[in-house]
């Protein structure tokens, strides 16, 4: 038997008492309820792989993507190339704001070396601290 003034024993005893009167506590809703009928199985639908009709499947599809390459192509075909680098003249295809700068590749070529001698100077400074 537990000791009266032992809180672990006294609850240990609720507990055991209160699962012994569950079934009176909270009666069962009676007979077990049916399992629920399963879905009549629905047959896959046949995926179209007709290269040769257009209206359907995969040729529809490479058909609209040939037509949205050749547009882009169109589109990008008349921008004007900056491969020199130089100030952007006008707003374009090219997606460039008149007055901004594009890097030659010399330039371009300094301007990594100055970002990787900044980071070499803020990695010093932080060790020096």
């Amino acid at each position: 038997m537990p000791q009266s003034n032992d809180p672990v024993a006294k609850a240990l005893a609720g507990a055991k008492a209160t699962l012994a009167h569950a079934n009176a506590t909270f009666p069962s809703s009676g007979a077990p309820k049916a399992a629920a009928t399963p879905a009549p199985a629905v047959a896959p639908k046949k995926a179209s792989m007709s290269i040769g009709e257009p209206e359907k499947g995969t040729a529809n599809e490479l058909k609209s993507k040939a037509e949205m390459v050749g547009k882009a192509k169109t589109a990008l075909g008349d921008a004007p190339k900056m491969h020199k680098g130089g100030p952007v003249k006008k707003s374009g295809t090219y997606q460039l704001q008149a007055g901004e700068h594009v890097l030659t590749a010399p330039e371009a070529k300094t301007a990594r070396k100055h970002a990787l001698m900044m980071s070499g100077m803020k990695s010093l400074a932080k060790a020096a601290k």
